[in-house]
């Protein structure tokens, strides 16, 4: 009997703790126009995770609503890996979408949805939005009045692993 409910336990916890939403299309084309305070070099790391990770984020030429976050290494040089970054606003409350491209076999490409707040201009918070009720290939109609309708809703929130970054 031990041996059974292990497993179930298991899989139970993975489903009630849920994975970080991602989407085939990002919330909008971009509606939210990038702070010039947000350029520059970030270190982050989640709540529960003792690493840091380094990015340096600059605007894409030419659009207001879309940057890339290039990765840094160590000694806090940018490599060419950066991620796809599309600010939108939903309601009062700010999204960022990251476009990872996913490999061929194991993860799909598409958009991890995150909460973008503001602590000051040196410090923002990042809250991933968990998969709940919303498909990989919803519409970005749908994603976007499914968070106006939950965005104060913390339950739809990974609040454990809140991504805090501090400007360097």
């Amino acid at each position: 009997m031990k041996k059974i409910l292990s497993p179930l336990l298991f899989v139970a916890v993975l489903m009630l703790t849920g994975c970080p939403l991602q989407t085939e299309k990002s919330i909008d084309e971009g509606s939210y126009d990038i702070p010039s305070w947000l350029m520059g070099k970030w270190k982050g790391k989640a709540k529960t995770d003792e690493k840091t990770t380094t990015y340096l984020v600059k605007k894409v030429e030419g659009n207001k609503t879309k940057a890339r976050a290039y990765l840094c290494d160590e000694k806090g040089t940018p490599n060419s890996e950066y991620k796809d970054i599309i600010f939108s606003t939903v309601g009062d409350k700010n999204f960022i979408n990251v476009y990872e491209s996913g490999d061929s076999t194991l993860t799909d490409p598409g958009y991890y949805i995150y909460k973008f707040d503001k602590v000051s201009e040196k410090e923002f918070n990042l809250l991933p939005v968990l998969e709940h009720k919303i498909d990989y290939e919803v519409e970005p109609k749908e994603l976007k009045a499914w968070l106006l309708e939950h965005k104060d809703d913390y339950s739809i929130f990974d609040v454990a692993n809140i991504e805090n970054y501090k400007k360097e």
